[in-house]
Order: structure tokens, then C-alpha cells, then sequence
């Protein structure tokens, strides 16, 4: 068991840095999905919804189950600094619009699929007797959910949408 205190565990405040970033670009990205298709399709909004729950959460549970076994072969964190990665380029190309902006906001789903288990498991790895604490501290850092969805709904109304998914390309990006 580590004598070290807690804050000592760099992956531990990079984990709580990382899920609170997660986690807000999820909720933006989740929440803001009905508005994004609405400035850049000509669906109604019933469509729209019906498009998040059938293709965006399919997406993010097929991302879980495929992403179990990439986590497994490959080391964890490696993972997930790919699938971040990829999450960067798919914000940049829902900012795009259009079918190819809407493909980037789907495959997001996907991509997001591994990340809060995984930063999870890698915040609290090696904590020993601070594991109980650093669990805690971790999930609650889901914070960034309520934080920065904000953030976006204020950039599109004062540009657009699109440019609104600047907020979780950043998040992302600290992820990877």
C-alpha cells in the first residue's frame, strides 16, 4: 500500500481533470444533439430525437462493447488516448455541418463509448488505501456535465451550433 498522500498521485489529478473534461464533453455533446441536427438538417425535432436515441446511443453501446475488447488488447490508457484522439477530429468535423458534420457528431458516440470507465480505472490504479477517497473524488468530478454545456449553448447563440462543439473538442483533447 503507498505511503505517498494522494494528491502526491499525478494520475490520480490528471483522472479527476480527465473524467471532469469526459464527462462535459458527453453532457454537451448528448445534450446539444436535437439543436445541432436542427441547424444543420431539415428534420423536425421529433426525428431528431429519434435519431439520438436509435443511431447516437446504439452507437455509443455497440462503442462499449467493441471498446471492451480494444482495451484488452492493447494497454488501457493507450486506448484511450486513440479514442480521444479520434473524438478531437470528430468534434472538428461535426463543426464542418452538414452529412459530413453529422457523421463526425455520430461517430463521437462511438468514440466516447470507453472513456469514463477507462479514466475511471486508471485514475485509481495503484491507490492503495486512498483508493476509497480517490473513487469518490473521480466520480465526483462529473461536475464538468454541468459546467460546460453551458459554455456551448452560449457560443451557439451568439454564432452557431457547429462552432459550439469547440467545447468538447477541447475536453477531448485534455483526454487524449
Amino acid at each position: 500500500t503507498t505511503t505517498k498522500p494522494l494528491l502526491a498521485h499525478p494520475h490520480f489529478i490528471f483522472g479527476v481533470l480527465a473524467q471532469f473534461c469526459y464527462v462535459a464533453a458527453q453532457s454537451g455533446i448528448f445534450g446539444f444533439f436535437i439543436n445541432y441536427v436542427l441547424e444543420n438538417t431539415h428534420v423536425t425535432a421529433g426525428e431528431a430525437a429519434r435519431w439520438l436515441g436509435m443511431y447516437g446511443f446504439a452507437l455509443f453501446m455497440i462503442g462499449r462493447l467493441c471498446g471492451s475488447f480494444v482495451v484488452s488488447a492493447m494497454k488501457p490508457q493507450r486506448a484511450l488516448t486513440i479514442y480521444a484522439v479520434i473524438n478531437v477530429g470528430m468534434c472538428a468535423l461535426a463543426m464542418v455541418g452538414g452529412n459530413i458534420g453529422l457523421a463526425g457528431l455520430f461517430g463521437s458516440f462511438f468514440f466516447m463509448s470507453i472513456m469514463f470507465p477507462t479514466i475511471f480505472a486508471l485514475g485509481i490504479h495503484g491507490l492503495g488505501k486512498h483508493t476509497k477517497l480517490a473513487s469518490s473524488l473521480i466520480v465526483m468530478s462529473i461536475v464538468g456535465g454541468a459546467i460546460a454545456p453551458p459554455q456551448m449553448g452560449h457560443i451557439a447563440d451568439v454564432m452557431s451550433m457547429r462552432v459550439g462543439f469547440l467545447v468538447p473538442l477541447a475536453c477531448f483533447a485534455y483526454v487524449a
